[in-house]
């Protein structure tokens, strides 16, 4: 997947940057979810500033449920790296 992201569009491959941050992150801090995939604008936009995306309404798939996801992204100057991220983790989204 990070070596599909340099043939995206700029907005698409900052978000799916993140969204793969995101899932290497909840695997490594929470064993116990397995993520599969990141939506960033699940519940709500994200926020694009020029070195970070916040996204506050984000959904992430583990197994057969997804549940509510929050991130801060926050990425180098040159947009090609992240340089720090924080998450937290909400309650399983209802079918």
């Amino acid at each position: 997947m990070r070596e599909a992201l340099s043939q995206m569009e700029e907005g698409t491959r900052l978000e799916q940057l993140c969204n793969i941050e995101a899932m290497a992150q909840i695997a490594a801090a929470l064993g116990h979810f397995r993520p599969e995939q990141v939506v960033a604008y699940a519940m709500a936009d994200t926020r694009v500033t020029r070195t970070a995306i916040t996204a506050r309404g984000a959904a992430f798939r583990s197994g057969r449920e997804w549940l509510n996801l929050a991130y801060e992204c926050q990425l180098t100057p040159d947009r090609t790296t992240v340089r720090g991220f924080a998450f937290s983790v909400g309650a399983a989204i209802p079918e």
